[in-house]
């Protein structure tokens, strides 16, 4: 459950993890396009899974969910996902993103499934993955590349395999990876 938590935290928090106003209270594109709408439902160390229920505003003039939505979620997804890679939140930049749309993602009042993976982060790159499923069949995926952002704050916990307890890292641990 810690690992949820942290996620849920930091993407209620402005993405940054500090004790910062509600993000989507900021009106910036995020808070516009997705209004808060995301509900964080398992995570676990490279996994996050969250859902979200399509509103009016996630819709285009065909009334199924606009391709510029997905690919905020996309981007956002993807951040997310790296974030149960450690504690405090790990700071990125795009550098590559990239989407496929298979069939339409539903329709209001449909609940989106996102399921999102880290595939590797190293030291200045972090490649991440994203699914999105309706009614239980895939609508779409997208991918992101992203540069990690050098930062003074340690990763100063990790999580368990199964994502509930958050666990400090060692102070030697700490060390070898600067």
């Amino acid at each position: 459950m810690a690992c949820v938590e942290h996620l849920r935290k930091v993407w209620n928090n402005g993405h940054n993890g500090s004790e910062s106003p509600d993000y989507f209270g900021w009106g910036n594109h995020d808070a516009n396009v997705l209004g808060g709408d995301i509900e964080v439902v398992e995570a676990w160390p490279g996994h996050a899974k969250c859902t979200m229920v399509i509103k009016e505003r996630h819709l285009n003039g065909g009334n199924i969910v606009h391709g510029g939505c997905i690919m905020t979620l996309v981007d956002d997804m993807t951040w997310l996902v790296l974030q149960t890679l450690g504690y405090p939140v790990i700071p990125s930049v795009s550098t590559n993103l990239s989407g496929e749309f298979v069939r339409p993602c539903g329709t209001l009042g449909d609940e989106l499934t996102i399921v999102s993976e880290a595939v590797k982060k190293g030291s200045r790159l972090g490649f991440l993955r994203v699914t999105f499923y309706v009614k239980g069949q895939v609508c779409a995926f997208g991918s992101q590349t992203v540069a990690l952002l050098p930062t003074r704050r340690r990763t100063t916990h990790t999580f368990t395999a199964d994502g509930k307890e958050l666990v400090p890292v060692e102070e030697a641990e700490v060390a070898s990876r600067l």
